[in-house]
């Protein structure tokens, strides 16, 4: 199991708070207040600060009227010369592109931020944007180029001794390393991480780092190392109650109690992580789960609760199914309505023209009418002073 891909993609994140601001977005009068403030602001600083938090109150609701509002942004900054200011809502509008996955717009967007971030000396600002980078290759598993861009991005933060910063990218470097295959470099990485998010007593960033080691470890089949890993990732992850690290330890637990044939504990742990997915609502999640577990019954030749949980795997399975299935169909039926009423717009236009043609011919040939009859008049008029 590869657990990178999936939690490397949750932390594509342009700014630290913006789980704060989104919080926040659910209040009306926030949104509405920092709206007032766009009008009223006394300074450009006022207005260049509630286009950003109006981006961010946006970007995953509502993305069009983000867009707008890091736009409008863009366009003051431009206009007050404040380049800090211009290169962050040039990261913003990347963010907007990346999230809409169309990628090459993003990376334009990215790339004219970092250089105005590398001309004024924004070594931290040109970090974060080495990593949005780094993240945008690999979502397109570009891994050399991202692993470049997270490289560079760890120098930066060396530099400036930011060790939340260092602890991050030393993960996804980590992170790159494993999908090559290159354990023992993964390794090194991970174990560096996981010394900073100690440090700094980043509880949830440690259990991911002691995840991710556990599972290298189980690529060179060392399995006590990995579950003494695991282990201490459980205490902590119960410490905290957070489901999703739990999910974490206890599935990675479970699958290698698995693979050394402890498989009454193996189904004890895979049952915890299944009731930590459950109350998540992690509907995938619960389903590569339930493969585990029926895997885990049938080695014991436990048939009928390896059965259960394939009857139970066979109807989450078609309910994934169904409700991607039903996302598609909306999606296509969406495109329909889109091009009928385009359709009936063009007719309706077509339609106006028409009409307007008609009434243009039909006054030209009153019009010609009239005239024709006045003249015949005329005619008429001086045959009878002829005679």
């Amino acid at each position: 199991m590869n657990i990178h891909t999936h939690y490397l993609k949750i932390f594509l994140t342009l700014i630290i708070g913006i789980t704060i601001i989104m919080t926040k977005a659910q209040d009306k009068n926030f949104v509405d207040s920092l709206d007032r403030v766009v009008l009223k602001a006394a300074t450009d600083t006022g207005v260049i600060g509630a286009y950003g938090d109006l981006f961010l109150a946006y970007i995953h609701t509502e993305p069009q009227k983000a867009l707008g509002y890091a736009e409008k942004g863009l366009t003051f900054s431009k206009e007050k010369k404040r380049d800090k200011s211009v290169s962050r809502f040039l990261n913003n509008i990347g963010y907007y592109y990346q999230l809409q996955g169309k990628m090459s717009k993003a990376l334009d967007y990215y790339e004219k931020s970092l250089q105005i971030k590398k001309e004024t000396g924004n070594k931290k600002g040109a970090a974060m944007t080495l990593v949005n980078i780094g993240n945008l290759y690999y979502e397109a598993t570009d891994l050399e180029h991202a692993l470049n861009y997270f490289l560079d991005a760890l120098e930066l933060f060396d530099q400036l001794e930011d060790q939340r910063g260092r602890a991050y990218c030393l993960n996804n470097v980590g992170t790159i390393y494993e999908e090559q295959k290159n354990y023992t470099k993964a390794l090194d990485f991970y174990k560096h991480s996981l010394k900073i998010k100690r440090k700094i007593k980043d509880k949830p960033g440690t259990v991911r780092c002691l995840v991710n080691i556990g599972i290298i470890f189980t690529h060179f089949s060392d399995f006590d190392k990995a579950l003494k890993m695991f282990n201490e990732a459980i205490v902590i992850a119960e410490e905290k109650q957070d489901k999703v690290l739990l999910y974490l330890s206890y599935r990675n637990m479970g699958e290698t109690c698995m693979k050394m044939k402890k498989n009454k504990e193996a189904a004890t742990y895979l049952e915890k992580a299944l009731d930590n997915a459950t109350g998540l609502d992690a509907l995938d999640e619960i389903h590569d789960l339930y493969e585990s577990i029926i895997e885990n019954y049938t080695q014991t030749e436990d048939y009928r609760n390896a059965y259960n949980y394939q009857a139970e795997y066979i109807k989450l399975h078609d309910s994934i199914f169904s409700s991607q299935y039903n996302e598609n169909i909306k999606l296509e039926k969406s495109k329909h309505e889109k091009e009928i009423a385009g359709l009936n717009k063009n007719i309706g236009e077509i339609s106006e023209k028409m009409t307007a043609i008609k009434f243009l011919f039909a006054f030209t040939s009153l019009l010609i009418f009239l005239l024709v009859l006045f003249y015949f008049q005329k005619y008429l008029k001086r045959k009878n002073k002829c005679k």
